[in-house]
């Protein structure tokens, strides 16, 4: 997980945290044995035995020997379970199935990078995307204000999510679901970054949402296409109307006038019809409007 140096110098030296525990198990240790010999001594003293001083001392000498071979045990076994610990973590950073980046949460620059990553950005080695600026990577790139609040962010919080856009090292354009995690390793605080390749389910939104648009831009130009054709019929129809009505006011015999009164019904249920298409096309447009007639409620019912 952390860099090859870091790992190679992991076995000589130790981190703070890690020297104060052997301290801390090696004076345990050695109190524990020293405690019974002290005991007896001032038992002795107190009892008044005429036990020899040498044979006193050499107890004494004796117990702290053993004390501080178990304080070196103890610290060997604490450095090996430290070893072990960093290996377990550099195994699960090494074979995430997410790409993750080890940021440096002043500069949010990338300390290392999973092989998951290395093949997100199509690095061809950490060394182009080592010492690089996280932010630098992301399509937008952000201000330098807002690259500072999202640290601040994730420093006092400890973690941020926010989908973003990419662009890798060969210029292709990416998402990810970014994540950031706040942690310590070895005393020192660093950032985790998991990025989640995202960009199929991106392709598909932008998709749907076309096909959504070419829909309701088809389903605009059918509406008013509609509407127009029906404002000609209306106007044709009303045309007609009124000259049955002008052919029934003059002097007609009875079956021109059965004939002029059969036309004007007509035309007056094709006016019916129309209206009803344009209050469908208002409906779908959604410009549909109520007007207010007078009626006669019991006549109606």
């Amino acid at each position: 997980m952390p860099s090859a140096k870091s790992s190679q110098a992991r076995g000589n030296d130790l981190t703070p945290s890690t020297a104060g525990s052997i301290r801390t198990v090696s004076v345990r240790r050695l109190i524990a044995i020293l405690a019974l010999p002290i005991m007896g001594f001032n038992y002795l003293l107190i009892a008044g035995t005429n036990a020899s001083l040498p044979l006193i001392g050499f107890l004494l000498a004796g117990a702290a020997i053993i004390g501080f071979f178990l304080a070196i045990g103890g610290s060997r076994g604490v450095s090996n379970e430290q070893f072990d610990s960093d290996t377990t973590l550099e195994v699960l950073f090494d074979s995430s199935p997410d790409a993750l980046l080890l940021l440096e949460p002043l500069s949010g620059q990338i300390l290392d990078a999973s092989p998951r990553a290395l093949k997100l950005f199509e690095a061809a080695h950490k060394d182009e995307l080592v010492g690089v600026e996280f932010a630098s990577l992301q399509r937008v790139r952000l201000s330098e204000e807002k690259a500072l609040e999202v640290l601040t962010s994730t420093n006092m919080q400890g973690r941020w999510q926010k989908e973003c856009a990419y662009t890798t090292r060969r210029r292709k354009e990416i998402w990810g679901d970014l994540a950031i995690k706040k942690f310590r390793h070895a005393s020192h605080p660093l950032l985790l970054a998991r990025v989640v390749d995202i960009t199929d389910l991106k392709r598909r939104e932008e998709k749907v949402v076309q096909d959504k648009e070419t829909v309701e831009t088809a389903n605009a130009a059918k509406a008013e296409f509609l509407a127009d054709l029906s404002q000609r019929i209306l106007l044709s129809v009303h045309g007609a109307l009124q000259t049955t009505d002008l052919l029934c006011d003059t002097h007609l015999t009875p079956e021109q006038e059965q004939y002029a009164e059969l036309g004007r019904q007509a035309t007056e249920a094709l006016l019916t019809t129309v209206n009803d298409i344009l209050d469908f096309g208002n409906i779908e447009s959604g410009k549909l409007s109520l007007e207010p007639i007078a009626f006669d409620l019991r006549t109606t019912i």
